[in-house]
């Protein structure tokens, strides 16, 4: 019975980071239904999608934006 609620509770800790994930704060439709493995490998994804998108929108530093100028 303990085992049961200690993966329920992992389980819900996992669905409310991907809830702050995803776009809306909504988690894709029938995603809970797949399972937790599901779960585990939409959080990676979007984990994932977000480190690239911190890299690709950094501002250019002013050093290359004077180079790309002339």
């Amino acid at each position: 019975m303990m085992k049961m609620f200690r993966t329920l509770r992992e389980e819900k800790e996992l669905i409310l980071k991907l809830k702050g994930c995803c776009p809306g704060n909504k988690i894709p439709k029938g995603l809970i239904i797949q399972g937790p493995m599901a779960l585990k490998t939409a959080y990676e994804r979007y984990t994932k999608a977000k480190i690239f998108d911190i890299i690709n929108e950094k501002r250019p530093s002013e050093d290359n934006m004077n180079i790309d100028s002339f």
